[in-house]
């Protein structure tokens, strides 16, 4: 055979064999990077598609082909839109290579609404706390006898009595002119810590002296009585104690006059019925329900032994009203002693969207019904009790505790309850210290705002420094601004949050350091009516706790308002 003849030979062989290979299919997407959540002010332009690119494996480049939907919607053009509108929007960035394969991404765009110039809405003034009307009286008939002092001392009335005579009545706390309504049914609280241990009287009206034991430490005293003017005088009778201190945090009052009504409005549940009870456990537990009442059998917890660590949830399946006052209550019985556990009252799984009953304990044996009065401002869904049984005041035995009659009432009539608070502290500006795990005071220094911890607690809420009661109006940005230092770097959560329940419309983490800042935080949305608010800065935590203690020192504390164009 002839050269040539071969070489045509073997190159049509090739090209048989290169016509018979099939070619691979392509089936991998394209893939879109650089896509981030972005935010914007009404009428501003943004273009979505800044940093953004698109790359096929077998295309290349397929930026230019990017196509952007948004919802709700508005319209894109060359990758920018114009809202005309506040709130988040979803936006879908998608493409397709020439094989058809789609690659998709998505974000969020949050719209914040056009806002006029910022305006000082309130400034906290750091001035010397005042006593109000309470003073502390000493007998001085006969020169000598009962000796002593009272004044404002890091935020507490602190009374201190260097020589005493045993005679009750010869040291006393005193409020002659406690604001009261006439025939109100009352309790007055007066919390302290003292020195020593020993014997108070509690006086009304100049009768109705009812003796109390205090211990050396924290105390709170609470007494009830039924008044009988718009003016009571109140006091505590001290000259029972020996030499003493008297630190005292605050004297609470609370008047209930009227009648309530209630009726039923309990829906007929079962807890056995699936999906009514649950629990969730970090140890070791189990549930025995029935048709009128469940039982947990807890036997280990994990962790630190918190009360969080073992739950019981119970969903009675109703919902509440906007602005109508409900009583719900509750049977709880232990069989060993119980010494913590919570009640926190859900709106759905919103945690403690409604209330929480705290600081609840049971003996061993005791069955005790538990109650709260709510009203909330805005409707409540599946009403949800979330029981946290976790803390276990013996590890060896764990606990058995038993729920039953959860009762839902819709309340009427006339009665009403209010409470007044007496702090010594700066207007406004309250503390909270847990008596078994923290302690601090809040005072007044120089012009600036001192909170003093000796002792942090491993709990948030166990070192709480607060502004109480802020009326804030419908229709504008708000912005929480201070400056403030530590003595140590501390780190804290802020919650700007809904007034006697917990709802907060912001949060934050807050990173105090030896240098002064000035720390701002603002609203992303404005408030449909006006509403109450309250300021909290929560210190408690595992990390804080080993600190042994931290100075808070504030120079300025200011809220601005932003209207809502």
């Amino acid at each position: 055979m002839k050269k040539g003849l071969v070489l045509v030979t073997l190159v049509a062989a090739l090209g048989l064999a290169s016509c018979g290979e099939k070619k691979a299919k392509d089936e991998v997407s394209p893939e879109i990077t650089g896509v981030e959540d972005v935010s914007c002010s009404v009428n501003e332009t943004i273009d979505l598609l800044k940093g953004v690119s698109a790359l096929d494996d077998v295309d290349g480049d397929l930026t230019s082909s990017i196509e952007i939907t948004v919802m709700p919607t508005l319209t894109v053009t060359n990758g920018k839109v114009t809202p005309a509108a506040d709130g988040d929007y979803e936006v879908k960035y998608a493409v397709s290579d020439k094989a058809g394969n789609e690659g998709t991404a998505f974000a969020t765009l949050s719209v914040t609404p056009a806002l006029a110039e910022k305006k000082m809405y309130k400034k906290y003034e750091f001035n010397d706390s005042a006593v109000g009307d309470f003073n502390t009286f000493f007998f001085n008939e006969t020169p000598g006898l009962v000796e002593g002092s009272s004044g404002i001392v890091k935020g507490n009335y602190q009374i201190k009595a260097t020589k005493v005579d045993g005679e009750a009545w010869h040291i006393k706390f005193e409020n002659s002119k406690l604001a009261t309504q006439a025939g109100a049914d009352c309790k007055i609280a007066f919390s302290f810590t003292s020195s020593v241990a020993g014997k108070i009287k509690v006086e009304v009206g100049g009768v109705n002296n009812v003796e109390y034991d205090i211990v050396a430490g924290a105390n709170k005293i609470e007494h009830t009585f039924t008044a009988k003017a718009e003016e009571t005088y109140v006091c505590l009778q001290l000259g029972m104690l020996e030499v003493f201190t008297l630190d005292i945090s605050n004297v609470e009052v609370t008047q209930s006059v009227g009648e309530d009504t209630y009726t039923n409005v309990t829906p007929d549940f079962k807890y056995n019925t699936e999906g009514v009870v649950w629990g969730g456990f970090d140890g070791e537990a189990t549930i025995d329900s029935k048709d009128d009442a469940t039982t947990v059998h807890i036997k280990t917890t994990g962790g630190d032994n918190g009360v969080w660590q073992s739950r019981l949830y119970v969903r009675p399946g109703y919902d509440l009203a906007a602005n109508k006052k409900y009583k719900i209550s509750v049977d709880v019985e232990a069989e060993y002693a119980q010494s913590q556990f919570e009640i926190c009252i859900n709106n759905g799984d919103a945690e403690k969207g409604i209330d929480a009953l705290y600081g609840l304990s049971l003996a061993a044996g005791e069955k005790k019904n538990f109650s709260t009065i709510v009203k909330p401002d805005t409707a409540k869904d599946n009403v949800t009790l979330q029981f946290q049984f976790g803390h276990l005041d013996d590890l060896s035995l764990g606990n058995k505790l038993t729920v039953s009659n959860l009762k839902i009432e819709e309340v009427g009539g006339d009665k009403t309850t209010e409470t007044s608070s007496y702090v010594f502290t700066p207007e406004g500006l309250e503390t909270y210290n847990d008596a078994e795990s923290a302690a601090g005071n809040l005072y007044t220094n120089d012009g600036k705002l001192i909170y003093e911890m000796t002792k942090i607690g491993t709990t948030d809420w166990h070192n709480k420094m607060f502004v109480k009661k802020i009326k804030l109006e419908a229709d504008k940005i708000y912005t929480i601004s201070f400056k403030a230092k530590a003595d140590k770097d501390i780190s804290c959560a802020m919650f700007l949050n809904v007034f006697g329940q917990w709802d907060p419309r912001l949060s934050a983490t807050v990173n105090f350091t030896t240098t002064e800042q000035t720390f701002e935080f603002s609203t992303t949305s404005a408030f449909a009516t006006d509403m109450y608010f309250e300021i909290l800065w929560q210190f408690g935590s595992e990390a804080n706790a080993k600190l042994n203690g931290a100075v808070i020192e504030f120079s300025e504390l200011i809220i601005y308002a932003q209207d809502v164009a």
